[in-house]
């Protein structure tokens, strides 16, 4: 996370924004003793010590992808809330799945010596091979705006769930 994003909480909430207190346990939980919630990335452990070291802590924020960090157990049997950022990473995902999906299906990547020799045959390499996309919006709509990304390549097609701002 970067700083610049805490600063929408000041100047009415104190914040301490400091990427160095995952290396050091005794700061962290010295920094956690009047803390009201602590926003965390995949090197912070939180056991037992962490919430028994913040005795005000209400609320822990999870950026990225997974809990295994975090002792669900013990936020659970202290009152303490746990909020993954489920879904933020979704569009880089599926960017990244289509990227690699042209890629593999064009051949580019086992052809790098050719690329790199002025001797790419892509036309041979692409016939046929080149993927059509498609946007299909759900017909229900139902709590979050779903739309389909359909990308098909000759007889396969991949039907890829996404989330857009708006139902039309």
């Amino acid at each position: 996370m970067h700083e610049a994003a805490l600063e929408a909480f000041r100047p009415a909430i104190d914040v301490c924004y400091d990427p160095t207190l995952v290396d050091d346990t005794e700061l962290l939980h010295r920094e956690l003793a009047q803390a009201d919630a602590l926003i965390v990335r995949n090197r912070t452990r939180v056991d037992l010590s962490l919430p028994d070291a913040a005795p005000d802590l209400r609320v822990i924020g999870r950026l990225g992808v997974g809990l295994e960090n975090i002792d669900l157990e013990a936020c659970a049997e202290r009152g303490v809330s746990v909020k993954p950022a489920t879904g933020a990473n979704t569009q880089s995902v599926v960017e990244c799945v289509i990227g690699a999906m042209l890629v593999l299906r064009r051949g580019v990547f086992a052809s790098t010596p050719e690329v790199l020799a002025d001797d790419w045959r892509r036309h041979w390499q692409s016939l046929g091979t080149i993927l059509r996309a498609s946007i299909v919006h759900d017909d229900h709509c139902a709590d979050a705006d779903h739309i389909f990304l359909i990308l098909s390549a000759a007889s396969e097609a991949y039907i890829l769930p996404m989330r857009s701002n708006a139902c039309t």
